[in-house]
């Protein structure tokens, strides 16, 4: 007979965390395959394409429709984009930036 192991309480199982800008929530997606899909872009390219496909991976659809009518300039739009990416492989947004801060 095979063995089982329960692995649960070793996993985080919780709600994808999210970034408030202007009283605004944007989700973030935490997904595996979503995560994988980013790291994949982010090694592939590093340009404009990759920012919008980073969101679309990042944010889910309804962040990515309250993300759009934001109308942010594309410097808050990539550190916005950064953040979540940031939030979705586990580390805290800016994390270097307050560290230095402090």
């Amino acid at each position: 007979m095979a063995k089982v192991y329960d692995i649960t309480d070793k996993l985080k199982l919780e709600e994808n965390p999210k970034l408030v800008i202007n009283g605004v929530e944007l989700e973030v997606n935490t997904d595996a395959e979503s995560v994988l899909m980013l790291m994949n872009i982010i090694s592939g390219k590093g340009d404009v394409d990759a920012i919008n496909l980073m969101c679309e991976h990042v944010f889910t659809k309804d962040s990515q429709k309250k993300l759009k009518a934001m109308k942010l300039s594309f410097d808050d739009y990539s550190t916005v984009v950064s953040a979540g990416l940031d939030v979705a492989i586990g580390k805290t947004p800016f994390e270097e930036t307050e560290q230095g801060n402090a």
